[in-house]
């Protein structure tokens, strides 16, 4: 097999009682040309000598860590433990990825984020600004988790002790993923009820649903989403009044054209009910401010 890159002996650091090599390409692949100078590694199992994988920069990986692929890591990243990233995932800036964790896919995590433990970040998921994901958290689909406010995990809940992971996705949502499933709080909450209706672990389950929905401000939402519906329905009936009183007016209106002995009575009527729809209105300014 020929080699596409080579480790640099005289070219090293030493981190921890490990000694970490610089690279140098011995080909041209990717973006990278034959006798670029790369990131550090302990060893070639660090990085694969096949794919388009690289390691760039001031970024060490080492231990029994893997990046192969696609994938890449630069900036001051650190990948060591048993870690793998593989596939077209980037690991840049100051992240650190640690542990057994698998970032994977079209994945990125950047930034000053960790991910270590048992999480696996894959699919179009971000992960970056402070962010920590770890134990046996899932981050995936199209997950943007910045900070630690952004994401939360529950362990050892369930049958069989799962994890459950809450994050937010790049249009705003809560998505929640536990086990095979993916999906909304409210896909989740419907699944619990099919699944564990009338069990501990739906109520295990429920009460981890309403610490998301806290956690993320989702009780608040509901709340203002039924004062905006019941705002509604008082701009509606007042609208409704409203119109009668148009249509009274209209045809006591012509009732005074038909009989003029009656135009008095009516006129006073007609002050009321004038007076009433101003009444209404102010009420319903009131309601819509």
């Amino acid at each position: 097999m020929e080699k596409k890159y080579e480790l640099i002996k005289t070219d090293c650091k030493e981190i921890s009682g490990r000694k970490l090599y610089r690279i140098r390409s011995l080909e041209s692949f990717g973006d990278v040309k034959r006798g670029d100078k790369g990131g550090f590694i302990e060893d070639e199992k660090n990085l694969s000598q096949y794919g388009n994988a690289w390691v760039y920069g001031n970024a060490w990986v080492h231990g029994d860590a893997q990046v192969y692929g696609n994938a890449q890591v630069y900036g001051n990243a650190w990948v060591y433990g048993n870690a793998w990233v593989y596939g077209d995932a980037r690991v840049y800036g100051n992240a650190w990825v640690y542990g057994d964790a698998r970032v994977y896919g079209d994945a990125r995590v950047f930034g000053d984020a960790q991910v270590y433990g048992n999480a696996w970040v894959y699919g179009n998921a971000r992960v970056f600004g402070d962010a920590w994901v770890y134990g046996d958290a899932w981050v995936h689909g199209d997950a943007k988790v910045e900070n630690n406010n952004q994401h939360c995990g529950f362990d050892c809940f369930g049958s069989v002790n799962r994890h459950t992971h809450a994050y937010m996705t790049s249009n705003g949502t809560v998505e929640i993923t536990c086990g095979c499933f993916r999906g909304s709080i409210e896909e989740f909450e419907k699944k619990v009820e099919d699944t564990y209706k009338g069990t501990v672990y739906e109520r295990q389950y429920k009460a981890i649903i309403n610490v998301i929905k806290v956690k993320f401000g989702i009780e608040q939402q509901d709340c203002g989403k039924l004062f905006e519906n019941r705002k509604r329905i008082v701009v509606s009936s007042i609208l409704n009044v409203l119109d009668n009183n148009t249509v009274m007016i209209e045809a006591m209106h012509a009732s005074v054209a038909k009989d003029e002995t009656t135009e008095a009575d009516d006129k006073g009527k007609l002050r009321e009910i004038v007076d009433d729809t101003k009444s209404l209105l102010r009420r319903l300014e009131d309601v819509v401010k």
